[in-house]
């Protein structure tokens, strides 16, 4: 489905793979974010 939108755009079909990775490593971040938030959310703030 990428390669065919990006074919319609006029992008080639390594683009449309690098996008497809690009995407999946910032929701793989994301996701990591989200976990991280949850986890330290009863740590409290010591301010120095």
């Amino acid at each position: 489905m990428q390669t065919s939108i990006c074919g319609k755009l006029g992008f080639s079909s390594g683009t449309a793979k690098a996008v497809l990775r690009r995407v999946t490593d910032m929701i793989e971040l994301n996701n990591e974010r989200n976990q991280m938030i949850v986890s330290m959310g009863d740590i409290a703030p010591v301010f120095v």
